[in-house]
C-alpha cells in the first residue's frame, strides 16, 4: 500500500503533464504562424501570407485565442482582395472568383471582395449573379466601396439603355425597352438616377413622341449634372429638340442658347437661327 500511493501521484502527474502540454504545443503553433504570415507579407509573398493566416486562424481557434483567430481572418479577406486581383488582372477569371469567395467566407464584412466579386462574375458573363453581387456591396458601410458598386451598377444599365437609344429611328418599344432598363436600376437595384440615366430616358421619351415628358426629364438631368459645359450641352440640346417638336419655338431658342458648346455649336445655332 505504501507504494501505491506514490505511483497514483506519479500517474496523476504524467496525465497533468499531458493536459497542460498539448494547449502549450498550439498555442505556441499558432503564434509561430501567425508570426510566419507578418513576415511572408513584410516579405509580399502574399500568396504564403494567405496560408499561413488561414493556418493562424484554424489553430486559434483550437487554442481558445478569439482575438487572434478573428485578427487572422481579417487579414486572410485582405489578403484574398488582393491575390484575387492579382488573378484578375491576369484574366485568371475563375481562380478569382474562388479567391475572394474564399476572402468573403473569412470575412463577410469586408465588402471589397463583394464587389470584386462582382467584378470577375460580369467578365464570366454571370451578370445576374454580378448585379447581385454589386447590390451588396452598394450598401457597404465603407463608402469608397459602395461608391463603387453603385456606379458600377449604373454603368450596366444605362450602357444597356444607350446602346438602344443610339440607334437611329428607334420604334417605340425599342424605348420601352431602354426605359425598362432604367426602371430597374432605380427600382430593383436601389440606384438614384444620374445625368447620363436621365439623358437616356429622355432620348427614349423623345423616340416614343413624348416631348414634355421629355423636357422635365432633361431639366432634372441639368439639375443633378456633375460634368463641363460641353457635356451639358447635350442635354439643353435634347431639350431644345423636344421643345421645337412640341411647337414651342421660343423656348426651344433659348434651350439651343444655351446648347453652344463642343460639337453642339454649330447644330444649336442652326435652329436658333431658323425657327
Amino acid at each position: 500500500m505504501k507504494y501505491l500511493v506514490p505511483r497514483i501521484l506519479l500517474l496523476l502527474s504524467v496525465v497533468a503533464t499531458g493536459l497542460y502540454a498539448a494547449p502549450a504545443f498550439a498555442q505556441d503553433e499558432y503564434k509561430e504562424a501567425y508570426n510566419a504570415a507578418l513576415e511572408s507579407q513584410k516579405a509580399k509573398d502574399y500568396v504564403q501570407a494567405y496560408k499561413d493566416y488561414e493556418k493562424a486562424a484554424t489553430l486559434a481557434d483550437k487554442a481558445g485565442d478569439k482575438d487572434i483567430a478573428e485578427k487572422a481572418r481579417v487579414m486572410c479577406a485582405k489578403l484574398a482582395k488582393v491575390n484575387g486581383t492579382a488573378q484578375f488582372k491576369a484574366e485568371q477569371y475563375e481562380a478569382a472568383l474562388a479567391t475572394f469567395e474564399a476572402g468573403i467566407k473569412h470575412e463577410p464584412k469586408y465588402d471589397a471582395n463583394v464587389y470584386m466579386k462582382g467584378l470577375t462574375l460580369s467578365k464570366l458573363g454571370r451578370d445576374d449573379e454580378a448585379l447581385a453581387a454589386y447590390l451588396e456591396a452598394s450598401k457597404s458601410n465603407d463608402t469608397k466601396t459602395a461608391r463603387t458598386a453603385a456606379k458600377a451598377l449604373r454603368s450596366y444599365f444605362t450602357a444597356a439603355a444607350s446602346e438602344i437609344v443610339a440607334k437611329e429611328n428607334i420604334s417605340a418599344s425599342d424605348a420601352d425597352r431602354a426605359i425598362a432598363y432604367l426602371d430597374r436600376m432605380e427600382n430593383e437595384f436601389e440606384q438614384e438616377p444620374d445625368a447620363n440615366s436621365l439623358f437616356y430616358r429622355g432620348l427614349a421619351l423623345k423616340a416614343k413622341g413624348q416631348y414634355a415628358d421629355c423636357v422635365t426629364t432633361m431639366d432634372s438631368a441639368v439639375d443633378v449634372h456633375r460634368g463641363g459645359a460641353t457635356d451639358k450641352a447635350k442635354l439643353f440640346f435634347t431639350k431644345g429638340e423636344c421643345l421645337m417638336l412640341a411647337g414651342d419655338n421660343d423656348a426651344a431658342k433659348i434651350a439651343f442658347g444655351k446648347a453652344k458648346f463642343g460639337s453642339y455649336a454649330k447644330p444649336a445655332q442652326h435652329f436658333i437661327d431658323t425657327l
